[in-house]
């Protein structure tokens, strides 16, 4: 029995040093994958106009543009399946939005230059998110942040509601909410 107790004891030290050491190592991403989830959970409670698929298994299109560290994260979304639309994930080389787009993700190197973008998709059906600062307020649909060391995030449900998207209220009930119908 004593054995069989320090066997129990010695293994489960091992699994403690083990959770311990990918915890740690798990920390430098856990940003952008928590941030990779939310995005995924924003087309799942995201509806889009009824005209916006043609068929019913067409592919559900989320767009990047720039450069940053969540890029590579949302690229591993590619394959799941949301409302049955696989995601695919696109790379944009130009400012040119192409319309199939659904999602835009405007990653932190485009600062000087996300604003033109949002004027290139004003008024269409693209879920617009970033991380830069006053997204939202300046007709961004979804603006990540931080709050006490945790990610949190803006809808401009004005700017989303023009755009025919119907965002959920189980989404809405976690986001900090703001209604500017149109930039600022």
């Amino acid at each position: 029995m004593k054995k069989i107790m320090t066997k129990l004891l010695i293994a489960s030290c091992f699994l403690m040093t083990n959770i311990a050491q990918i915890a740690n190592a798990e920390t430098h991403t856990d940003g952008r994958l928590l941030k990779a989830a939310f995005i995924y959970n924003f087309a799942k409670f995201t509806r889009w106009p009824e005209n916006t698929w043609k068929q019913q298994n067409a592919p559900l299109n989320l767009c990047t543009i720039g450069k940053d560290e969540l890029i590579n994260e949302l690229k591993r979304l590619t394959g799941k399946t949301i409302k049955d639309h696989p995601v695919i994930t696109q790379s944009l080389q130009n400012k040119q939005i192409p319309d199939n787009c659904h999602l835009l993700y405007i990653a932190s190197s485009e600062k000087n230059h996300y604003k033109n973008i949002l004027e290139s998709v004003h008024n269409k059906p693209i879920l617009t998110i970033s991380e830069q600062p006053h997204f939202a307020r300046s007709g961004g649909m979804i603006e990540f942040f931080r709050k006490k060391d945790q990610t949190r995030f803006i809808i401009n449900l004005g700017i989303t509601r023009n755009t025919g998207l119907t965002v959920s209220s189980r989404l809405l009930n976690l986001a900090l909410v703001i209604n500017h119908k149109e930039a600022q």
